[in-house]
């Protein structure tokens, strides 16, 4: 014989159907996401690691100054196990677009191969293919001309180059920005003709690859020891450090953690709503469960009947949820990363794992959460479930109200019966409100970052130089400088810190730094938290010197991690002669030194280009992030609010007999909650503010060089503010309508 309460099942689901319906789109959108993310973070992750073999990646690369011979790179090969490959290149600047360059490259064949995603490679004299980030945000299609150094170039395929998927112009850049450098392939004839400086840039290959970063480092820094000797070595990258081509990775890595813990957070909510939908639903129906009891049904059958709907609801749920992961929100989130990144094509593949979080892990956690809640709630006797008699401890003591007027004291009374409720709806406020603080501060602090930047330039024009040349500009001041490295550890990860000399006078400092005196930036300072007289180690990139410095100033300056000495403490400490500068400081643009012998200008353009990729790459994902909370944060109201409403149906259906109008009856139950809403806001501000600062300084430090100073504005705030109430009063307007379906008879149903 089929079990009778059954068929309640249906009946059930279809009485709270606005309650489960609100469930499941939340569950639907936060598990398709979810799992649309995973698959297309895992997939590409594949198709990432895959592309090292398919494209014969290089191991590393190393630049000198002139043309090493085929003796010298023979001997190189010999001495230390390895397969080096030509990579010259040229830089050619766009006529037409400011500050805008592009890096061309022969057709190679053998390392570092491309990935053809649209149109056919150059065969003729001036065509190119160029990377497909780079066409799309300077809208450049195949049969576009680019014209550069006076000469038109013709596109005929757009390209993802394997060892550029993040487009970082050179490895000590703080960001890469794909609006202002592309990288693009071409024929021979082409390239010979081009009128730029060459770079002698080598690849390598390992004849056996070594396993593990610690042993390539190890392998790799005994190798650039070696090479130092064969010329004049300018740099040398080993494949785990190039930003270029681990940065991308490193990314997979680091969103898989954060959409995990995102994930978790949103169980974490919908599991306790779902605790509370049950014990609102034991209370709703107390005189039910206590007749079924006395008729000899056992607690598990009940609570096997009770758990049904929620488990139901969440299969189904996460069910859709994969389903349209997998063909909706996969492709959505891999645009996340290809307008972020330069990578080839790749093949979404079924992911166990994700599977397991979004299916498996949400429906055992709600079958524990449920089933503890009712077991708890049904160790009450048959009797008082009939006398709806559930609270063991009935209030023993009653707040006194008397000096209060009527509309007060029950809504005094109204907050005090729904406690729980409100604490819960505080918490799931607090968590929408950090993920809308994510969203709503990113472009601020972008916007503050460039602004700041801009006004605390050094001098519209710093020129780094190959070797010394003097200058007649007027105004021009010699610097020198020297790339240092921090020593990384599982806080932060190995950057670059620029260590500058400069004159002891200096016209475009206000510092003047003293013999022998320490000056940082206050980028750096914030970064690794370090305070005037504190000690810090920075060690030379490619041995295992190191220096200590102990800070004598902080100064600002938001755009780099830089370390100020005067110039004879520069050449002192780095045994540097006083006519081996690095460059000019000026305000004029220099003229007068041959092109080739430039190795870097650094304009305005060039200090806010994080600024300017950040916004191009997240842009679309913090939108995302944006509505998404918002649209958290209305459900979680909706449900929680309409709770409150539900377990206090009765108390609605009596003050309707006694003529209570509508209006004052959502000024009864509604603006209570409306001020639990506002208040709630406000207060969880603080703790928002507090926990993005936590998530925020440990992410940053892991998750690029250079730093971006935290700095929120209080029109963040403001918002925040402003759209938590705008999202309430939306769900106030579909509560007070389940208000006016309460029925006067209600009351005279449920009489204790």
């Amino acid at each position: 014989m089929k079990n009778p309460l059954n068929k309640r099942i249906t009946r059930n689901i279809k009485n709270e159907l606005g309650k489960y319906i609100a469930i499941f789109l939340f569950m639907v959108i936060s598990i398709g996401f979810i799992s649309g993310y995973m698959v297309a973070d895992d997939s590409l992750k594949r198709s990432y690691k895959g592309s090292f073999d398919k494209y014969n990646i290089e191991n590393g690369n190393f630049t000198f100054l002139n043309k090493l011979n085929m003796s010298t790179i023979k001997e190189i090969e010999k001495e230390n196990k390895i397969k080096v490959y030509k990579l010259f290149y040229k830089d050619l600047k766009v006529d037409n677009k400011k500050d805008c360059e592009i890096r061309f490259y022969k057709k190679r064949n053998k390392v570092n191969r491309e990935c053809l995603m649209k149109g056919s490679f150059p065969k003729k004299e001036r065509e190119i293919v160029i990377d497909r980030m780079f066409a799309k945000l300077n809208n450049y299609k195949i049969g576009d001309a680019i014209k550069m150094s006076g000469k038109e170039y013709y596109i005929t395929g757009l390209v993802a180059i394997s060892d550029y998927s993040a487009l970082f112009k050179n490895n000590s850049d703080m960001m890469f920005d794909v609006n202002k450098f592309g990288v693009a392939i071409t024929n021979e004839s082409t390239y010979s003709k081009m009128k730029s400086r060459e770079i002698y840039k080598y690849a390598f290959k390992y004849n056996k690859e070594p396993k593990g970063d610690s042993k390539e480092k190890k392998i790799s820094d005994n190798l650039a020891k070696k090479l130092y000797f064969k010329g004049q070595l300018e740099e040398f990258t080993p494949r785990y450090l190039n930003k270029a081509i681990k940065f991308t990775g490193e990314d997979f890595e680091r969103d898989g953690v954060m959409i995990d813990t995102l994930f978790y957070i949103l169980i974490v909510i919908i599991a306790f709503i779902f605790a509370v939908t049950a014990d609102s639903t034991v209370i709703k129906e107390a005189n039910v469960i206590g007749t079924l009891r006395a008729s000899g049904y056992k607690k598990d059958e009940i609570i096997r009947h009770y758990i049904c709907s929620p488990m139901l609801i969440t299969l189904i749920s996460a069910l859709v949820g994969n389903i349209i992961g997998y063909t909706f929100f996969v492709d959505i989130c891999a645009n996340l990363y290809y307008g972020s990144y330069s990578l080839p094509t790749f093949v979404p593949f079924f992911n166990l794992t994700a599977f397991v979080k979004t299916t498996i892990i949400p429906l055992l956690l709600m079958l524990v959460i449920n089933y503890t809640v009712l077991k708890r709630r049904l160790n009450t006797s048959p009797i008082d479930f009939i006398r709806r008699n559930l609270t063991k401890n009935k209030s023993k003591r009653v707040i006194r109200l008397n000096k209060l007027n009527f509309m007060t004291k029950f809504k005094i009374r109204v907050f005090l019966q729904n406690m729980p409720n409100y604490f819960l709806l505080f918490i799931g406020i607090f968590l929408a409100n950090v993920l809308l603080f994510f969203g709503l501060a990113l472009v601020p602090l972008l916007n503050n970052f460039e602004k700041e930047t801009i006004d605390n330039m050094i001098a519209k024009y710093q020129v780094y130089l190959v070797k010394p040349q003097e200058t007649k500009t007027k105004g021009a001041e010699k610097f020198y400088q020297k790339s240092l490295s921090n020593i990384p550890n599982s806080e932060f990860k190995q950057e670059d810190i620029s260590v500058m000399g400069i004159d002891k006078e200096s016209k475009y400092f206000k510092l003047k730094p003293k013999k022998g005196e320490v000056i940082i930036s206050d980028s750096f300072a914030e970064k690794y938290d370090l305070n005037k007289n504190d000690t810090f180690t920075l060690k030379e990139k490619y041995n295992k010197k190191k220096y200590k410095f102990v800070v004598g100033r902080i100064f600002k300056y938001p755009a780099n991690e830089i370390v100020i000495l005067n110039e004879s403490t520069f050449c002192n400490k780095f045994g540097v002669k006083k006519t081996d500068f690095t460059g000019y400081f000026s305000n004029k643009k220099i003229e007068d030194i041959d092109e080739k012998n430039v190795l870097l200008t650094v304009t305005k353009s060039e200090l806010t280009k994080i600024t300017r990729q950040l916004k191009t790459s997240l842009g679309g994902m913090y939108v995302a992030v944006d509505v998404f909370s918002i649209v958290t944060f209305m459900l979680i109201i909706f449900l929680l609010t309409k709770l409150t409403i539900e377990k206090n149906a009765n108390s609605i259906s009596m003050i309707k007999i006694l003529g209570y109008t509508a209006k004052e009856q959502k000024k009864l139950y509604l603006s209570t909650t409306r001020l639990v809403v506002f208040f709630s806001i406000v207060i969880s501000l603080p703790i928002t503010y507090y926990t993005f600062v936590l998530i925020y300084k440990p992410m940053m430090r892991k998750m690029m060089s250079g730093w971006l100073p935290l700095n929120v504005p209080f029109g963040v705030y403001l918002q925040v503010i402003l759209l938590g109430m705008g999202a309430y009063f939306v769900v106030e307007q579909i509560v007070y309508r389940n208000i006016k379906r309460i029925p006067l008879g209600l009351a005279l149903k449920n009489v204790e």
